[in-house]
């Protein structure tokens, strides 16, 4: 919700109960926040989590990274939690919030200061968090002009998953960035409007097989040797196969 003059921004949830044909007011779950951005939703829908229909929400309020829950269908929005910490520097802008079979709850965000991809990890359904793990350091940050998408650019953002099958316990992430190759390390070196710039942007994954304590080094699913830029990704894990697939433009 925005006001008028565009000074105030809240985090609103509207719920339906009849697939969508009308909707009712739930909560302004951001609380008394005015400078909320970039919000993500996900429903805990395993039915072997304790925490089955859990509704989690993760965003930005200024510079922080937040996050809320609501507690099934018949329970209520609590109040916001402060996740981020010293570890984030700069905005916590572009988060991602998913769960696994166990119910164990991720959120994931980069860092536009000190140039990282974080998760944070709760294992009694959102209530608490444990510490704030560094995935990686990006080469851009917060965003990237390219040819394609140069006026208002493309944002640095995670998109996640996780999947849980007896001892298998993974979760993974990608995200936008600089190809990072020489020459393209840097943010003064994105290609902008240049369509000729060797700099060119790729699609990032990094995995974890140990329930998001460390995590694998980075890599590009597809460095193409062409001229040409990938971003906007999003991805997806199977629930029964633990298959991923990625998309991007």
């Amino acid at each position: 919700g925005i006001n008028s003059t565009g000074s105030v921004l809240h985090m609103r949830a509207y719920k339906s109960t009849n697939g969508g044909a009308s909707w009712t007011f739930d909560n302004t779950f951001s609380g008394s926040q005015s400078s909320t951005d970039k919000e993500l939703i996900w429903a805990d829908h395993s039915p072997t989590s304790p925490f089955q229909d859990n509704i989690y929400a993760c965003w930005h309020n200024g510079t922080p990274q937040y996050f809320n829950r609501r507690t099934g269908p018949s329970g209520a929005w609590q109040t916001p939690l402060q996740i981020s910490g010293a570890e984030t520097s700069g905005t916590a802008i572009g988060c991602d919030v998913k769960t696994n079979s166990a119910g164990d709850v991720f959120v994931f965000w980069p860092a536009t200061g000190n140039r990282r991809i974080i998760v944070d990890k709760s294992t009694n359904g959102g209530v608490s968090f444990g510490t704030p793990v560094v995935i990686t350091t990006t080469f851009g940050s917060f965003d990237i002009g390219v040819p394609a998408f140069n006026s208002r650019r493309m944002l640095i953002y995670t998109t996640s998953g996780a999947y849980k099958n007896g001892t298998t316990d993974m979760v993974y992430t990608a995200w936008n960035d600089l190809s990072g190759d020489s020459g393209c390390t840097t943010a003064s070196s994105e290609p902008g409007s240049n369509t000729s710039s060797t700099c060119k942007t790729r699609i990032w994954f990094s995995r974890s097989s140990n329930g998001g304590a460390t995590w694998s080094t980075p890599v590009k699913i597809n460095n193409q040797s062409s001229l040409n830029d990938q971003f906007n990704p999003g991805l997806v894990v199977d629930d029964t196969t633990g298959r991923i697939s990625i998309i991007y433009y």
